[in-house]
This record gives structure tokens, sequence and C-alpha cells, in this order.
């Protein structure tokens, strides 16, 4: 049994090249890809990573979740955006426990089929088996992949809800089926209570009949359904917090983050700062300006009436911070292997190795990803690349007016590396093919200038690293 191919890499006028007939997916290879990542995440996790339990923010979302299995009210509204402790409840309350080894296992399940995701998505895209197992590949075996595979962090129910949502659109787009629009606007609101900054993506999901077709009768009943659909999803989690006095919003932690990237003491940089460090171990007249605001009879009120007094009063400071943020979000990820470096301590220099390799892996991941963008656009896939980086640029805003860290592109890992595969086939077929291309000259400076560019953005990124370490 095997899933046809839709997609065909094409000449820059269109025609099929003839090297590149459409190849099938076969449903075996998908099992064998979904139990290979799945056994190797269990070895990493249990045999690398001595079982590392969960941690840093992962453990909160899981007292969440456990929290909700019990039935616990503490009155309060959702504090953490509830999408992943909500998920995590229902699988509690189906198996009757809450121990955090189900929850690794759960984990580790998700992490595997957002590998297989990452597969039918490429295929659907370019049509090639050898781009979708490049592809699946680079996501199976990425550290950050790895390293995250047993912890219940959001960013991996992010990467699963936005390769399912991105397949079934790129399927609408083709077919134009309500079930796929449908399908991708359920995996989009999951991923608007998981992390509410994405509603962006929500709005492009809704507007995305609009580019299939310019039939109005059609257009307006699909955006309808995409929006009742989010509104099914989003309207109980607002109702929970409006009752609770939070007001219409998914979470109340949003206000923070602002105020952690918008105020006098925020590094112009490392824009985050302040939130990962204990507020004990800040400088005094930091700690009083925070602790002011903390305890303030509204602390949220407070904080963002703050912020913005301050964006008034330093515009400038702004830009400067949000040109920052863009730049550390692209640079390289260590942060997961810091925090098992911790764990792992007790190997001595042996236990840096996972912070290492994870930065050497999203660096080099975000250098394939740069470097074949432009052999895309010149074989014709601009608008699909377009796409894609508009879906990324997105997902990306919210970092760059509150705070910023490469950990937060965890999320967009599944497109990164459908892009990365894509544009490394592309960029090898204008050496061995006969497809109109640049010069070698052309090509080398492309590259040499994207090299220099990413490594300006990665050194950036470890100075700061040292300096406020």
């Amino acid at each position: 049994m095997s899933l046809p191919a839709t997609s065909l890499p094409l000449h820059r006028g269109g025609r099929v090249r003839p090297d590149d007939r459409a190849s099938s997916v076969e449903v075996r290879q998908i099992v064998l890809l979904f139990v290979a990542a799945l056994l190797l995440n269990h070895l990493v996790g249990t045999w690398l990573l001595q079982d590392a339990p969960v941690i840093g923010d992962a453990l909160q979302y899981l007292e969440r979740a456990r929290q909700l299995f019990r039935g616990e009210d503490d009155g309060l509204p959702h504090y953490w955006p509830p999408g992943a402790p909500l998920v995590l409840a229902g699988l509690f309350t189906l198996l009757g426990r809450a121990d955090m080894a189900i929850a690794q296992v759960f984990m580790s399940v998700l992490s595997a089929l957002t590998t297989v995701l990452v597969f039918l998505l490429a295929h659907e895209c370019r049509g090639r088996r050898s781009v979708a197992w490049g592809a699946a590949l680079l996501h199976g075996l990425s550290p950050t992949t790895l390293w995250m595979a047993r912890q219940t962090e959001t960013h991996t129910f992010c990467a699963l809800w936005i390769a399912a949502a991105s397949l079934f659109a790129v399927r609408f787009l083709r077919r134009g089926a309500w079930t796929d629009l449908l399908l991708a606007a359920v995996y989009a609101a999951a991923l608007v209570l998981t992390r509410p900054g994405s509603a962006p993506l929500l709005l492009l999901l809704a507007a995305l009949p609009l580019v299939r077709t310019r039939r109005w009768p059609l257009v307006l009943p699909q955006t309808a359904a995409v929006l009742l659909v989010a509104l099914v999803f989003l309207l109980p989690v607002l109702q929970f917090n409006h009752a609770r006095g939070a007001g219409w919003v998914l979470s109340t932690n949003n206000e923070r983050n602002f105020f952690i990237g918008n105020n006098p003491h925020t590094p112009a940089y490392k824009t985050g700062h302040l939130a990962w460090r204990p507020l004990e171990a800040l400088p005094a007249d930091t700690q009083a300006y925070l602790r002011r605001h903390y305890e303030a009879a509204d602390p949220r009120q407070a904080m963002m009436q703050s912020s913005l007094a301050y964006l008034r009063e330093a515009p400038w400071a702004f830009v400067q911070r949000c040109a920052s943020r863009f730049r550390n979000y692209w640079a390289f990820d260590y942060e997961q292997g810091r925090r098992l470096q911790i764990h792992l301590a007790a190997l001595g220099p042996v236990s840096w190795v996972p912070a290492v390799l994870q930065a050497l892996g999203s660096a080099a991941l975000v250098w394939l990803f740069v470097l074949g963008l432009p052999a895309l656009v010149r074989q014709g896939q601009g608008r699909w690349v377009g796409g894609v980086l508009l879906v990324c640029l997105l997902y990306q805003l919210p970092h760059v007016v509150a705070f910023s860290s490469p950990v937060y592109r965890a999320g967009l890992g599944p497109l990164i590396c459908v892009l990365a595969a894509a544009g490394w086939q592309a960029l090898r077929a204008e050496r061995t093919s006969g497809l109109a291309r640049p010069s070698h000259r052309s090509r080398l400076t492309v590259a040499v200038l994207s090299t220099v560019l990413l490594l300006a953005i990665h050194v950036e990124a470890a100075w700061h690293l040292v300096a406020l370490r």
C-alpha cells in the first residue's frame, strides 16, 4: 500500500524534469521511520542522558497537568498556556496515573510522530523520497530533538502542531478538500493553545482559501469554518480565565514576558536574562525594580503600563532590542544541553557534550536552511519558499517584541528541516543537471556571504553568553 505523491520538482518554466519523477510513500516506510525514531529517542534518553528527569519549564507544565488531572482548582486563571498541560492531563485521565515516566514515554512518541510528519510534509512539498528522508533525518537526528524528546516542553508540542497543520494546509492548497482545511485548523488551534503568540498563524490559515481561489461563495464558508474551529478550541479557555478576573486571554504570563524584555534594566542583547536568573542573583537595583512590580496590587497592569511608558521614553532602545532579538533567535541553541549538563555534572567535562553538540547541530541546520534558499528560488519555488518563510517570521514575531532565545526556534524545526533538505537537493541538482544556473563564482559568493552573516550572528551570541553567564 502506498500514498501517491502530489508534488513534482519543476523547471523554471514549470516542466517536470524527467529524472525527478514522483515517488510514492509506502506505509511500511512510515512505520519503519516511526519505530526507528522512537527507539532512538528511548536509547538517547535512557543511556546517553542517563534517564534525565523532567527539568526546567517542562516541570512546571507537568505539575500543572497533574493539578488538572487531580481536579484541583485554586481559583486562579491559567498562568502558563494551557495547551500542553491539557493534553497531558487527558493522557493521565485515560491511564488513571500521573507518573513522570508516563509523560516522558508519551513525549517520546510525540517526537517520533513529528519526525514522521516532517517526512510526509517534505514529500508533499517536493514529491521526492530523497528529500523526504533527508528532512526526516535532519529532524530525527537533531540534538535539539533528541535532548527534548522526553521532556514535557511546549516546543515538542509546537513542532508537532506546526508540522501537522502545514501538511494539511499544503494538501488543501493542492486538492481543495474541506477535510484537509479543517484538520489544519484543528492543529493550528492546538498550536495557539500551546503558544498564544502564534495566533497570527491561525489568521494566515483562515486566509488560505483566498490564496487557492477567488470564488467568494467558496472562500467565505471555508474561512468561516477555520475561525469556527478556532473558536471551539479557544473559547472555553478564554471563558475560564475571564471568569477568574484575568480578562479574555489564554494565559496571564504575557505581560510579564513583555515587561522582562522591555524595561530600563533589560540587557540590550540577551533580553530574557532577567527571566532566566534567580531574582537574588541580579543586582540590587534591578531586584528592587522588579519586586516593586511583582508585588503591586495588580502586577499585570503595573508591568504593562511600566513597559509602555518606558517605550515612549526610549523608542530607539526598543528598536535596538527588537533587532537583537531577531538576530539572537537564529543563533546556536544550547539551552536544553546546558540543563542536561547540570544533571550530568558528576561526569565532569563530559557533561558538557550535550550542550556542545546541540550548539553545533543547531548552527549547522540553520546554515543548511539559509544556504539552499537561493537555489530553490532559482528553480521556480519562490512562492513556496516565501510561504514557509512567512510562517517562520509570524511564529517568531512575539519573541521579537518580548524576549528571545534560540530555544524558541525549536517549534519551527519541521519547517526548517524541510527547507534545508529541499535546498540541499536543489543545490546538488544545479551541479549535476542541465538547469539554467548562475556561475560557480556567483554561487560561491552567495554561500560565503551567507556563511559570514551566520557566523557573525553566532559569534555575537557567544560573546554575550560569556559576558552575562
